[in-house]
């Protein structure tokens, strides 16, 4: 009777504790959702949020890929790259190649916030779980904010006064060639 309670006890105690960490992992806010939309993501936060999601999740890693330049009162800023993927890869060039690898680059321009957003939103739930089936098929890779300079100022132009999506010859930009890293056919073998 006392290994059948003991037992029971530990079973009760696992389901409540795997509850409470999928609860917590639902309720990751991206910090647009924090300030119930009166603020558009920003480096700092972003930072923050990439942070807490990468240690909720063994599926999600963080990677800097490239560096802005600095601009007069305004500091250079890490280009971050999230991989998700079933098997927590750290690394792109360490992906399974049996699956499609999906590239999302978001806020090239500065002035187009909601598609930053929508990255955001599309990284919890890829890392929280809600989409597990899709990361059981595809291996995700994406940047979230590829012009903090444009974005801090709602402007199209990074810190360079380029527009980062003409940039895509003559690479100019360290936005871009964080970008074009992972977006050459081939780069990832």
């Amino acid at each position: 009777m006392q290994s059948k309670i003991s037992k029971i006890t530990v079973l009760l105690v696992f389901s409540l504790f795997f509850s409470f960490i999928i609860s917590g992992a639902e309720t990751v806010k991206t910090p647009a959702e924090e300030t119930n939309y009166t603020q558009y993501s920003q480096y700092e936060k972003i930072t923050e949020f990439l942070s807490r999601v990468s240690h909720l999740s063994k599926k999600t890693k963080v990677q800097i890929v490239g560096q802005t330049r600095e601009r007069r009162n305004y500091p250079s800023k890490d280009i971050y790259l999230c991989i998700i993927s079933e098997e927590g890869t750290d690394s792109p060039h360490k992906l399974n190649r049996k699956k499609p690898t999906f590239l999302l680059v978001a806020a090239q321009h500065g002035n187009e916030q909601s598609a930053k957003e929508a990255a955001l939103w599309l990284i919890r739930d890829l890392a929280t779980g809600k989409l597990e089936a899709l990361v059981k098929k595809v291996n995700f890779l994406i940047i979230p904010q590829a012009n903090p300079y444009g974005s801090f100022f709602n402007q199209r132009r990074n810190e360079q006064n380029l527009d980062l999506n003409r940039d895509h010859v003559k690479l100019e930009a360290p936005e871009v060639e964080a970008i074009i890293m992972f977006s050459e056919p081939g780069c990832l073998k």
